[in-house]
């Protein structure tokens, strides 16, 4: 079970690091990239729950691997990125550890 949440968090955090990247680089100010990630990232953990629970074709540890490992990863991340950053820092005038060490 461990194995598969790793391997489904590694993949998780690859994918929305790809994907905020090429959201995120065609918007403006606005984090549409967070909010695209966390959308799709809530239907696709739905549509696993949905589909996988009480199911033979999908085990209960690629479940966990798919809901816990992959949608967990791609959707938490938002937490420690920039437009969750104290506003002084998203406006540039400290650094991000200045801005966190003022809190």
């Amino acid at each position: 079970m461990i194995a598969y949440i790793a391997l489904g968090g590694i993949f998780g955090t690859v994918a929305r690091y790809l994907v905020q990247g090429v959201i995120q680089t065609r918007s403006g100010a606005f984090p549409s990239g967070t909010l695209a990630i966390n959308i799709a990232g809530s239907l696709l953990l739905g549509f696993i729950v949905r589909f996988a629970t009480g199911s033979t074709v999908v085990s209960p540890e690629l479940r966990g691997g798919l809901t816990i490992g992959f949608c967990g990863a791609f959707t938490t991340m938002s937490t420690f990125d920039r437009p969750s950053c104290h506003p002084s820092c998203a406006a540039g005038s400290r650094s991000d550890s200045a801005a966190r060490s003022r809190r």
